[in-house]
């Protein structure tokens, strides 16, 4: 047997055991219930609306930005021209970009002349849960990892005009992804100025006609559902930071004191702490991994924006290799003492750490969080379909799986980022808290004037929300209000009350 031959098969055979093992979770979490998250159906909705001929809008005849993916909406459009449903296209394309993610571990192990570490580091991968929820997400987040991975790989590999185009493309994937190509242009410029200055072309002109389209269509290039996100969202820098490393080692964000959530995560963090060691003594070309989180928390405490758990996924790929690193170099040591041993860690310590891993996930509290509001909000807005026509408006609390159930109706989206009228309505509401007091900065529905504001302006046939959101208790209860609408509908989840208001004429 040729074991060199079989050596060059690996990232093919590592794709389709991948492909296999994400299919199946995947398949599993379908069958268990579990929908995409609410932002995905934003961009499902934009894909459908391109796909149909009617734009790069939300609305019918409105041109607002709410996607900060474009390249994972054309993509979703294309397909969808195929005639594949939305849903399906990014499932595929998220498994796919998770298989293709493992064979591209590997092979920058390969190319690093270390397959110890592409092995160590496919393991920590795809048993990884972090991983696993996002496959199931139907966002652009697993697509994101494997764009990011592949820059690294054609970074070592030297092709710098592939490595342009990846890169722009991966900054019209994810924004925050900046902090990688920043990484690795830094890196570059210091090695072959030329050839960093090259590559940047390369990513501006690969980016260019998207700004231009972006401007002349939308007047911006700046998604209004960043502009959104920032208002709605607003964090001190300080408390971003804390968010993010408090889950580097584990702990939960509520409460006092030595609360886990993840206690797997402080082995986690001592072994990518010994990779850092690592990196700084000897392993120089794995500083791009460094960079690549510290430019990333750096860039969410500057922008103070509150951090959502998928945001993080993609630097996580370059945490575990700093992970892969650091036991690595711990093993090393024990070679001196006893090979033997040093195998065995090699051996038990990543299967230790991921089955401690999987042991702690909230699997069922995960897929119950993100399941039964999608779901109520999904029964909600096929009463809507079934019985009243497509020319009415519908106040969102949580736009998502609303919008998309609702392709033909005019949706008003509650946080702003896909209703320029709502962001103007609630930029106003915080600049007159700012003006009163700087505490309202981190208020995050502000005033309920906003709200009668945006009713009043839009007049929405229905309303459609969690009682928590835009103070719809408060709201109900006034007599001028609950004159103009009434409840026609209700779901209970084990955490909200939502309510579906049909406006009822004098």
């Amino acid at each position: 047997m040729d074991i060199k031959k079989i050596e060059r098969h690996f990232p093919i055979i590592i794709f389709f055991i991948s492909l296999i093992f994400f299919s199946a979770l995947l398949w599993y979490l379908r069958r268990a219930g579990m929908l995409g998250i609410d932002d995905a159906y934003i961009t499902f909705r934009y894909a459908e609306n391109l796909a149909r001929g009617k734009g790069f809008v939300y609305n019918s005849g409105e041109r607002v930005l709410g996607t900060t993916t474009p390249v994972f909406c054309l993509l979703l459009a294309f397909l969808r021209l195929l005639k594949i449903p939305v849903l399906l296209s990014a499932d595929l394309l998220n498994v796919f970009s998770s298989a293709l993610s493992a064979s591209l571990i590997y092979l920058i192990g390969r190319e690093l002349k270390n397959k110890v570490l592409g092995w160590v580091v496919v393991l920590l991968y795809i048993l990884f849960p972090h991983f696993w929820m996002n496959v199931t997400t139907g966002m652009e987040t697993m697509f994101t990892v494997f764009l990011c991975l592949l820059l690294v790989w054609l970074d070592l590999k030297g092709k710098p005009m592939l490595l342009g185009i990846v890169g722009g493309l991966l900054l019209l994937t994810r924004i925050d992804a900046l902090a990688l190509v920043a990484s690795v242009f830094i890196i570059r410029f210091f090695k072959a100025p030329k050839q960093a200055i090259f590559i940047s072309a390369i990513i501006l002109l690969t980016i260019l006609p998207w700004l231009i389209f972006s401007f002349f269509y939308f007047d911006s290039i700046i998604p209004q559902s960043i502009l959104a996100k920032k208002l709605i969202h607003p964090l001190s820098a300080v408390l971003v930071l804390k968010k993010y490393l408090i889950w580097f080692v584990g702990l939960k964000e509520e409460g006092a004191g030595l609360n886990f959530s993840f206690p797997h995560l402080i082995v986690y963090s001592f072994f990518s702490l010994l990779g850092v060691v690592r990196v700084m003594v000897k392993e120089r070309w794995a500083l791009v991994f460094i960079l690549w989180i510290l430019f990333f928390l750096a860039g969410m405490a500057i922008g103070e924006s509150g951090p959502f758990f998928w945001y993080k996924v993609p630097m996580l790929s370059g945490y575990i290799f700093l992970v892969g690193m650091g036991l690595q170099w711990f093993c090393s040591f024990w070679e001196r003492v006893s090979l033997r041993m040093a195998l065995s860690f090699y051996v038990f310590i990543p299967l230790a750490l991921i089955l401690w891993g999987l042991s702690n996930y909230p699997y069922d509290d995960f897929i119950r969080g993100f399941t039964e509001k999608e779901k109520a909000n999904q029964r909600l807005a096929r009463i809507i379909k079934q019985n009243f026509p497509d020319s009415s408006k519908i106040l969102a609390g949580e736009t998502g799986i609303i919008g998309y159930e609702l392709l033909d109706y005019y949706l008003i989206d509650s946080a702003g980022l896909c209703s320029q009228k709502v962001y103007e309505l609630r930029l106003k509401d915080r600049q007159k808290l700012l003006a009163l007091s700087k505490n309202f900065k981190w208020d995050w529905w502000g005033t309920i004037d906003w709200v009668i504001e945006t009713i009043n302006y839009y007049q929405p046939e229905f309303i459609l929300s969690d009682i928590r959101y835009i103070y719809l208790k408060k709201v109900i209860s006034a007599p001028a209000f609950s004159y103009h609408y009434q409840i026609v509908a209700q779901e209970s989840t084990s955490e909200s009350e939502i309510l579906l208001l049909q406006r009822m004429e004098k």
